[in-house]
């Protein structure tokens, strides 16, 4: 999946009340983790930072997934999910041809990321990313 950006929608925004969260419930959490936090007493601000982060990770990755979706109006992000079918044509300037296309495309997409396939009866095409899933 690539990643990919829409102008002004305050990305910073969401990783900032996440983090916030996080690192709010953060002493809580510890608190049902106090028996296996005082066994590693040297190791107290290790295990605040591990649960920050387990929290951070395990918060957006809900909302990377899942409630971005119900969100979309406020957010101003498309969800552009599904099963696209697609009519079009091209025109060649040089030779005057004509060209009709029929396809079809498949969209996956995350509140941050979004892969592409398109098959059409002769060819199939996909978008990939290296660092992708």
């Amino acid at each position: 999946m690539h990643d990919y950006a829409i102008e002004g929608k305050g990305h910073e925004k969401i990783l900032f009340w996440i983090a916030f969260i996080s690192i709010t419930l953060t002493p809580f959490v510890n608190l049902g983790l106090n028996p296996i936090i005082v066994i590693v007493r040297d190791y107290v601000g290790i295990a605040y930072t591990l649960t920050s982060l387990a929290l951070f990770s395990i918060f957006f990755g809900i909302f990377n997934k899942f409630i971005w979706r119900f969100a979309t109006k406020i957010l101003k992000v498309p969800n552009l999910n599904g099963v696209w079918n697609c009519k079009g044509h091209s025109y060649n300037t040089q030779t005057k041809a004509k060209f009709q296309l029929e396809s079809t495309i498949k969209i996956k997409q995350t509140w941050n990321k979004i892969a592409i396939y398109q098959k059409t009866d002769d060819s199939d095409s996909h978008s990939v990313s290296i660092l992708g899933l």
